[in-house]
């Protein structure tokens, strides 16, 4: 009698509570996760912006030759030799060719826009830097 007095005594759990699993935390490595995933896109956005914001300025330098070149992009290089400039048209003109002061100005690598660049190079070719 005392074990069933014992029984009738304790409390009982609902049927539907006994089953339900109590609320997980959010784990620290889902977080870090989520974070890791959010800044990598970011990363990769501004990544990808800042490579074609670096494709609409151009620069005046030569090539390996010595001949005045017109470039797109920026005139450096990032680490393991991936240049963030390329190639865009080479004169016939030999930067030698050219007085002291005008070659150094010309070639000062200094971002120009597209029609200000193509406009020196067109006078480089044509003579009317060299007279100046």
């Amino acid at each position: 009698m005392a074990e069933a007095e014992a029984r009738r005594r304790q409390p009982r759990m609902p049927a539907a509570a006994a089953t339900a699993k109590p609320p997980r935390p959010r784990s620290r490595a889902r977080r870090w996760l989520a974070l890791a995933t959010v800044l990598l896109v970011f990363l990769g956005v501004v990544a990808v912006g800042g490579y074609f914001a670096t494709q609409t300025v151009y620069f005046v330098g030569t090539d390996s030759q010595g001949f005045v070149t017109l470039y797109r992009g920026v005139p450096y290089e990032l680490p393991g030799g991936v240049k963030l400039y390329t190639e865009n048209f080479v004169t016939g003109v030999n930067a030698q060719q050219l007085p002291a002061a005008r070659r150094k100005a010309l070639l000062d690598e200094r971002l120009r826009s597209r029609k200000d660049a193509t406009d020196l190079v067109r006078q480089v070719e044509q003579g009317q830097i060299a007279a100046q």
